[in-house]
């Protein structure tokens, strides 16, 4: 895996545009690596107090084609620190994920996801998704709470927002290879807006 370092430039319109909506900002990304996002095992993470981006992927990004609003920072060969994980091994985290419960709504097909509102709610999520991620948590808080807006085309939803919350804390290895997945694929919903990446750090 590989871990890059972007960051959005305030002083351009596209950047801007990526900042207003998680769909452009979703797009610009995209475009470093000219595949499906679950192809390319792709997540990422915009931090807006330092306008940073943080994307994880299998693939290096194609450095030849970084859009415009977005300035490459740097990037980092993983594997390394993939082969160090091991049962036992405890990390500081922060994760933008949104903690949500599918509902049956009357006359639609599909089950809709709701935000829970509880923080009590919240906290059972985040430790039901560390018991099916091979973690447990040791320590954990809920920093914020943020609204997230994009716009699709008309003619496949228009506007929409999300919620999503910012956890941090320290969590310890379980299961090895399911943490490991977890760390790749993201947890919860959310993950093509910049939600469920786990930043580490080792304790």
């Amino acid at each position: 895996m590989i871990l890059s370092k972007f960051c959005v430039d305030i002083r351009s319109p596209q950047g801007r545009s990526c900042i207003r909506d998680c769909q452009n900002m979703h797009r610009s990304i995209m475009r470093l690596f000219h595949c499906t996002r679950k192809d390319g095992n792709i997540q990422y993470r915009f931090n807006p107090d330092k306008m940073d981006v943080y994307i994880l992927s299998e693939k290096e990004p194609d450095l030849q084609d970084v859009p415009k609003g977005m300035i490459h920072r740097g990037q980092k060969d993983m594997s390394g620190w993939e082969q160090a994980v091991a049962e036992g091994n405890c990390y500081r985290f922060n994760v933008l994920a949104a903690p949500t419960k599918k509902v049956a709504t009357d006359g639609v097909k599909n089950s809709r996801r709701r935000f829970l509102r509880m923080p009590e709610e919240r906290m059972e999520w985040m430790q039901r998704k560390a018991d099916q991620s091979g973690f447990v948590l040791l320590e954990a808080q809920e920093l914020n709470d943020t609204s997230i807006y994009g716009k699709h085309p008309e003619e496949t939803g228009g506007a929409f927002y999300s919620h999503a919350v910012c956890y941090q804390g320290i969590l310890k290895v379980t299961d090895r290879e399911k943490f490991c997945m977890a760390w790749k694929k993201g947890i919860g919903s959310g993950r093509a807006y910049g939600q469920g990446l786990l930043l580490l750090a080792r304790v």
